[in-house]
């Protein structure tokens, strides 16, 4: 008997907030009509004498992004309430991104191992183009890289030596396996050496080259002690390409590397 193999048609296009998609709000997406590209940030210098042109410095920063999403919804029914009330979830939703206690995320369908942080999400005015359907514009505005979620798992350093984006600012985890207290140093390459100084074999250290914080903890408990000299911790961050990783013996490491991509 001969099996019928059914061709798997591809998924519609969607977008995710913090994991939610904009299918259960019955929201279709006409076109991503606009994604920016994050434009660096020049320091112009005023006009030298006798020199042509003017001279502009990278400040190794760049500009907030944004992303525009031409949107549709029909209320047939299927989610069992009226139009209005259909709209009024939608709105809710797409507001609830502009809720500052928390860090939102932004994910399309067609990109699903990498995410956007929405710094800010606007809804135009509905047009009600039939008596159950209405169209309508997202923006958001987003920070200027994209985020791999990949690089939020906890990895070894022979997974993380080589960083295939830009710049990243990694977390590392440390853990005292040599059985007595002892100092640990990691160095990134070449920079001068990151120490923390008589690490405990019942603690896990951590230096975080974002917050620029060295901090420790119990395994299993929330709360956090300084640790280490703090504002070096810039030193361990990762360049594009190859990296040359050194750390004390005996100790355990690993790293959330952070990838991130413009």
């Amino acid at each position: 008997m001969g099996w019928i193999i059914k061709e798997k048609k591809p998924s519609e296009y969607h977008f995710m907030i913090d994991g939610v998609s904009s299918f259960k709000y019955g929201i279709r997406v006409a076109t991503v009509a606009k994604i920016d590209t994050p434009k660096p940030k020049y320091h112009d210098f005023d006009d030298v004498l006798g020199r042509n042109g003017t001279t502009s410095s990278f400040m190794g920063t760049y500009d907030n992004k944004t992303m525009e999403f031409s949107c549709s919804f029909v209320n047939d029914n299927k989610l069992k309430e009226s139009w209005y009330n259909q709209y009024r979830k939608i709105k809710n939703w797409i507001m609830s991104a502009n809720d500052n206690s928390m860090v939102h995320r932004l994910q399309q369908s067609d990109d699903a191992e990498w995410y956007m942080n929405i710094e800010k999400a606007d809804i135009s005015e509905c047009e009600r183009t039939g008596h159950m359907v209405g169209s309508f514009t997202i923006t958001f505005t987003l920070d200027p890289f994209d985020w791999s979620i990949g690089g939020e798992k906890w990895r070894t350093i022979d997974d993380i030596r080589y960083n295939p984006y830009i710049e990243c600012y990694p977390l590392w985890r440390i853990v005292n396996h040599t059985g007595v207290n002892n100092d640990f140093a990691i160095s990134v390459n070449g920079n001068d050496p990151i120490t923390v100084l008589n690490c405990e074999s019942d603690r896990e250290y951590y230096i975080d080259t974002e917050l620029l914080l060295t901090y420790s903890k119990y395994p299993y408990q929330e709360g956090i002690y300084r640790a280490g000299r703090s504002g070096l911790e810039e030193k361990a961050r990762l360049a594009p390409g190859r990296n040359v990783i050194d750390v004390t013996p005996g100790f355990v490491v690993t790293c959330k590397p952070r990838w991130r991509s413009l």
